[in-house]
């Protein structure tokens, strides 16, 4: 996961928005303290663990990073390229973002009058799994 995020980094240095190095560290804290986490450490359960590791995870995205691409500019060149990149890290199936998450960013790159504007939660929905 820290290589991905220091992959959007790389995208955000082209805009002039790059990440603090404190941003991973703030990312890595928040997933060991996360409740499931923890919870999943302690019963010795590894799936759950790795679950819960991925919605900490989804949760940093949304709250580190998605506000560093506000007012990103949507139209233009440079911009719209930094995006797709982004978007293209993130959803990679092993972080576990969803296509909900993919959903709301697409939200984002269309609904603030030409800059990205994260706006929607539809992330926060559970999937469908048929299971």
């Amino acid at each position: 996961m820290r290589d991905k995020v220091e992959k959007v980094n790389n995208e955000l240095e082209n805009v002039g928005r790059a990440l603090g190095h404190r941003v991973w560290q703030t990312i890595e804290a928040y997933i060991a303290n996360h409740p499931d986490v923890i919870k999943a450490q302690e019963a010795h359960d590894a799936s759950a663990r790795n679950a819960a590791i991925r919605t900490a995870f989804g949760d940093q995205v949304v709250m580190k990073v998605m506000p560093k691409l506000r007012g990103i500019e949507t139209e233009g060149k440079v911009g719209t390229k930094c995006l797709e990149n982004i978007k293209s890290i993130f959803t990679e199936p092993s972080l576990g973002l969803g296509s909900n998450w993919l959903e709301d960013f697409d939200i984002a790159c269309k609904s603030g009058h030409g800059v990205f504007t994260w706006s929607s939660a539809r992330y926060l929905t559970p999937e469908n799994d048929d299971e």
